[in-house]
Parts: structure tokens; C-alpha cells; sequence
């Protein structure tokens, strides 16, 4: 629980104590769904510190952290890439058959068979809509390639560039 010095200091960073509590509950409890437009950046969402403020950070810190349990967060930050590996890998085969022959979880076929499933399926079928193209008829041709560049690439629906937390990720 914060005190009403701790109001104080942060109160004068711009966050009242009581967001800063309504914070901590969702930890403990869980957090609501959010649809995120946006990434965070400086000045939107991001608060930069000066150095003489991150020198303060640091010393309550120092002077606090023995007396509280520390949590790490880890953000989910930087570009998606790694999580499409397979569908780049087929993207770039000269041997698509060879890659749909694999069935396994992580494979390309797996994500065309599956693709409703997908959060970003309905979004991924609209943009192709207003292409002149079909989602489903294209998920059934031998070569799919399209619906995964469609996907990925910047002039698609740009998963591969976009970071993680952008992405629609539940459905």
C-alpha cells in the first residue's frame, strides 16, 4: 500500500495514487481486455525522464526495494517476424510443395487449415475482399502464398512489421 508522501511524489510525476493502486489490483487480479490502435511513444503513453528524475527513480529505489516484493515485467515489444518464420521460409521456397506436405503444428499447412481460428482472420479476409480476391478460395490453391504475403507484407495487413503488441492475437 502507498503512503501519502508516496501520493506526493508521484502525484508530481503526473500519476495520482489512485491509478497508481487501480495498477497494482490488476496485477494481483488480472487485467482487462484492451484493443490497442497504437504503439506507445514518447509524449503517448511513453513519460520520459530527465536525468535527474531517473536519478531520483533510482535512489527510492535503492531506498524502498528491500522493504517490498520486486516484479518483473516484461513488455511485449519488437517486431513479429520471428513468430512467422515458417510462413517467410515459404514465402521464400522455390519448393512450396514440399513445405505443404509437412502437417505438423508449426507448419504452413497447419495455418491455412486453421485460419478462422486466427484473430486476424476476419481482418485479413476483408482486405483481401476489397482486393477482388476470396479468402477461402485462396486458402484452397495449391499455392497460398498469397493470403501469407497478404498477411505479413507492408502493402497487407504488415504482421511481420508490426510489434507484438499490435497484433491480434486471441480470438
Amino acid at each position: 500500500m502507498l503512503t501519502p508522501r508516496d501520493n506526493e511524489q508521484i502525484h508530481a510525476k503526473g500519476i495520482p495514487l489512485n491509478t497508481i493502486e487501480k495498477q497494482l489490483l490488476h496485477f494481483r487480479e488480472g487485467f482487462p481486455f484492451i484493443r490497442l490502435v497504437r504503439p506507445a511513444t514518447s509524449g503517448d503513453g511513453i513519460i520520459s525522464c530527465t536525468p535527474e528524475e531517473k536519478l531520483s527513480c533510482i535512489n527510492w529505489f535503492d531506498t524502498y526495494s528491500g522493504k517490498d516484493k520486486i516484479v518483473k515485467f516484461v513488455p511485449a515489444s519488437g517486431a513479429a517476424s520471428r513468430m512467422f518464420k515458417h510462413l517467410f521460409e515459404f514465402l521464400d521456397s522455390s519448393d512450396k510443395d514440399i513445405l505443404m506436405k509437412d502437417k505438423s503444428f508449426n507448419s504452413v499447412f497447419y495455418f491455412l487449415t486453421h485460419i478462422e481460428e486466427f484473430a486476424f482472420y476476419d481482418d485479413l479476409k476483408v482486405f483481401l475482399s476489397q482486393k477482388g480476391f476470396d479468402l477461402n478460395d485462396l486458402v484452397e490453391k495449391p499455392d497460398a502464398a498469397p493470403v501469407i504475403a497478404c498477411l505479413l507484407n507492408e502493402d497487407g495487413l504488415n504482421y511481420a512489421g508490426l510489434p507484438k503488441a499490435l497484433l491480434l492475437f486471441h480470438n
